[in-house]
């Protein structure tokens, strides 16, 4: 039986802000939502300890090979776009193994803890309250993905020589991806939302988006060297999918049309999961 429907009528229910007010609060009660925030951006500063070598190494052998002027346009032509690249390297694989689990609990929690019945009480209806949800994690998400782009970027710049700094533009381009990667951060977060929906288990929703960002990586990385099929698969992993969206005009070869069908096909996918989720929480029995 559901519990809801037995529940005597009360007078008193939120409204949708405050129901966002009251979910928001939620998020940012659990100090390990932000811990894995500020885990995502240490990683994001690892990855471009590593990255600074790619840009400092070369321009010392350069160094002893050309002369100053030369110099300044080995600088320009190779070093540069090195620097604007990095902001579409980030190691979104691993950002994924994080990102998603803190969806998919946000919405288990619910569950688990049993906090469900008294919230559906005071927001009885599960439109409302499924999608304040979303949109209070991808608010957070997206907010958070652009702010650790901007960081690991300007501490980037700390790292690389001082010459290829006074070099550095912001072009449109460098901006434009700051908010790819708070689009891409989102679409991660819209997929552990709604496979957490589906399986209301935190433990069960971890362990599938473990397995669609890093275990069918390597699943179908060994299928790869046999057969051809795992290799075309394999380009519409949500990971691969993702690096694309957040290196246009900074990885040599990629285009517009390639990068708007990896943004149209992640962004598809990332919304009939939710879809999937709000049908599953829409209907399931609350006991």
């Amino acid at each position: 039986m559901n519990i809801i429907e037995t529940m005597p009528h009360i007078q008193y229910k939120l409204s949708f802000w405050g129901v966002l007010r009251s979910e928001t609060l939620k998020f940012s009660s659990f100090i390990s939502n932000w811990v894995l925030l500020v885990i995502v951006l240490a990683m994001g500063i690892l990855f471009n300890f590593a990255v600074q070598f790619t840009i400092n190494e070369p321009l010392k052998k350069a160094e002893t090979q050309v002369n100053e002027e030369g110099l300044g346009k080995f600088i320009e032509s190779d070093i540069v776009p090195n620097v604007y690249q990095s902001v579409g390297s980030l190691p979104i694989g691993v950002v994924a193994m994080l990102l998603m689990p803190l969806a998919v609990l946000f919405i288990t929690n619910e569950f688990t803890s049993r906090a469900i019945m008294p919230a559906l009480i005071t927001v009885p209806n599960r439109t409302v309250f499924y999608f304040v949800k979303l949109l209070v994690i991808s608010l957070v998400s997206f907010i958070s993905g652009v702010i650790i782009s901007v960081i690991t970027y300007l501490v980037l710049l700390l790292m690389i020589d001082k010459r290829v700094v006074a070099e550095l533009e912001l072009p449109k381009e460098l901006i434009f991806n700051f908010l790819l990667v708070g689009l891409v951060f989102m679409l991660l977060c819209w997929i552990g939302y709604g496979v957490g929906a589906i399986v209301k288990n935190s433990a069960g929703g971890i362990v599938a988006v473990l397995f669609l960002t890093f275990g069918m990586y390597l699943m179908l990385g060994i299928l790869s060297n046999f057969f051809d099929w795992a290799v075309n698969i394999a380009k519409y992993l949500p990971t691969e999918l993702a690096q694309k969206v957040i290196s246009y005009e900074l990885i040599t070869g990629d285009t517009l049309s390639e990068h708007l069908a990896s943004t149209g096909i992640l962004a598809a996918l990332s919304a009939l999961i939710v879809v999937l989720g709000y049908i599953r929480f829409r209907t399931t029995t609350v006991s």
